[in-house]
């Protein structure tokens, strides 16, 4: 079975910039991009590996960036 990643995504504006409303409601959710604000989202699903990998690339990069700036 994989192990998968859920993107939150507003259901107004599709933006990714979700964040959780701490307003005392339980599961609310806030848009940062158009303030949409409710329990209903979209969560659009990923493959961990995928996610993953590209941790793993970005780290390379960051590793071989430092390596030349010599910090």
């Amino acid at each position: 079975m994989k192990n998968e990643i859920g993107k939150k995504i507003c259901p107004d504006c599709k933006s990714a910039n979700i964040s959780l409303l701490l307003d005392g409601s339980f599961g609310k959710y806030q848009c940062n991009n158009c303030e949409y604000k409710g329990v209903l989202i979209i969560e659009e699903k990923s493959d961990s590996n995928e996610h993953e990998e590209k941790m793993k690339k970005d780290l390379e990069t960051l590793k071989k960036e430092m390596k030349e700036k010599k910090y």
